[in-house]
């Protein structure tokens, strides 16, 4: 059940990042959604007091490296991957 949570979450923010990317918004957007996916997990150990927050760390540290390599990492293909 955990790990459902957590991929839900990751999918609509991660969508939700990328739809506003994809207009041009600004980095005050993104800095805004990581501090919303960041107080997620707070608000997902506050409803499930059973899941402690040395549960959900490390997927909060993964969500973050996700958020950092994607915005990071090039998005488009280079020309040695088409060779």
């Amino acid at each position: 059940m955990k790990v459902m949570i957590f991929y839900n979450l990751v999918k609509l923010y991660m969508s939700l990042a990328s739809s506003i990317l994809s207009e041009g918004k600004g980095i005050l957007i993104v800095v805004f959604f990581v501090i919303m996916i960041n107080s997620s997990f707070t608000l997902i150990n506050f409803l499930y007091p059973n899941i402690t927050s040395s549960d959900t760390l490390p997927y909060q540290l993964w969500v973050n490296a996700l958020i950092l390599f994607y915005f990071i990492l090039p998005s488009g293909n280079d020309h040695y991957f088409l060779n």
